[in-house]
């Protein structure tokens, strides 16, 4: 009787005498099979509704490769880039027309027989009008009319996206001037801004750092604030009011002097208490900064206002009482380093040599008179009240 497994011996026999590559295969009939070289690094450039893939291969065999996508639904054919008979290290693929979405792209190579290789995955995505719509102007914090007539603008810092920002404002002579602000600048000056008229800005995005094409937000427009005129502040004495001590007068907190000795001073009383001024003007109020009393043992100390409120109105009660005044702002003095009172830093020096800046609410209504109302000091020691110097900014009036 044969031995069943006998012709399995000797078919083992002759395939270990196949040494040479690829002879397995021609025992089997297949011939040797050949794996063209796999894309290598492929990179993939987003744009609007576009993207380009490159890749890198040397194998001079390749005569063209196939990019899928969507799950392998969509495809293309790309030639292979040759020069000098040899095949180019890097080939570009520009694919156009493709929705605002995030795509999974395979790349094959394959040789003139047919072969294929593995494939090399990319991602990448096209971008569109979900995200132009859901882009952002570069922050501007403030916008003001200088004294010499410049307007100087005041911007937040750029995030990683944020390219140039194209500015646009006339000029005293009518001319429109165009500004370029580059992600680096925190601050812009408009030379000679015509005071009172608009100016526009966009900010332009990258969606990628080696993004195919730029993205605009959509246009904004803004107008510097101008400074309300302080030759026409003046007292407004009410019953009620803190009263003044030590030669610290009211008018002294808008004579632009911030000196020991020239700011406004409350006798001792407790809180709260409030005095007031009439601007001189009826204007719509954007900003108002206040200055410290000044000095290393003086400052986010002793009696400077630590919280206040800002009241506007245009008909003030003869009786000193709050009708007909109406809350603007409840402001909170901040020291920046946060250290304990009696404790400065020179940041915190440099801060209150700058003045403590204050917003008002959008829409807030023209007033010209103005009730300061004192609610905490400093220290809770001091008893008595005082500030050097206090500034507003309006819409041009």
């Amino acid at each position: 009787m044969k031995h069943p497994y006998k012709w399995f011996i000797a078919a083992a026999a002759i395939l270990a005498g196949c040494s040479k590559p690829g002879m397995l295969d021609e025992v089997l009939g297949r011939g040797e099979i050949v794996y063209p070289g796999k894309a290598d690094t492929v990179i993939v450039n987003g744009g609007k509704e576009r993207l380009e893939l490159i890749w890198t291969t040397t194998d001079s065999r390749i005569t063209h490769y196939r990019v899928f996508w969507n799950n392998g639904s969509d495809s293309a054919e790309v030639n292979a880039a040759h020069g000098h008979d040899q095949l180019s290290d890097t080939t570009r693929f520009l694919l156009e027309r493709l929705p605002e979405a995030r795509y999974v792209f395979n790349v094959v190579s394959f040789d003139a027989s047919g072969n294929r290789s593995i494939k090399a995955e990319a991602e990448g995505a096209t971008y569109g009008n979900m995200f132009r719509n859901a882009l952002l102007n570069r922050g501007l914090r403030r916008a003001v009319v200088a004294p010499g007539g410049d307007a100087e603008l005041d911007w937040m810092p750029a995030d990683s996206l944020e390219n140039i920002t194209t500015l646009r404002y006339t000029d005293n002579a009518g001319a429109t001037q165009t500004v370029q602000v580059s992600p680096a600048d925190l601050q812009t000056t408009l030379a000679n801004y015509k005071s009172g008229t608009p100016f526009s800005y966009s900010t332009a995005y990258r969606p990628e750092k080696s993004a195919l094409d730029t993205f605009y937000a959509k246009t904004e427009t803004a107008v510097s604030l101008v400074p309300v005129d302080k030759s026409t502040f003046s007292p407004l004495m009410l019953p009620g009011d803190a009263g003044t001590a030590w030669g610290w007068i009211l008018p002294y907190l808008w004579d632009d002097n911030i000196a020991e000795g020239r700011g406004y001073h409350t006798p001792d009383l407790n809180l709260p208490q409030h005095f007031n001024f009439d601007l001189g003007v009826t204007v719509e109020l954007r900003e108002m900064k206040w200055w410290q009393r000044q000095g290393a043992t003086n400052i986010f100390n002793g009696g400077n206002p630590k919280r206040l409120e800002v009241w506007g109105s245009n008909n003030p009660s003869p009786d000193g009482s709050y009708t007909g005044w109406t809350l603007i702002q409840d402001c909170r003095s901040v020291k920046p380093s946060g250290a304990a009172v009696g404790t400065i830093t020179q940041q915190d020096a440099d801060y209150a040599a700058a003045g403590e800046l204050f917003k008002f609410p959008e829409g807030t209504p023209p007033y010209r008179y103005i009730r300061i109302k004192i609610l905490e000091r400093w220290s809770t020691t001091s008893r008595n009240i005082h500030m050097m110097e206090v500034s507003f900014w309006a819409k041009p009036f």
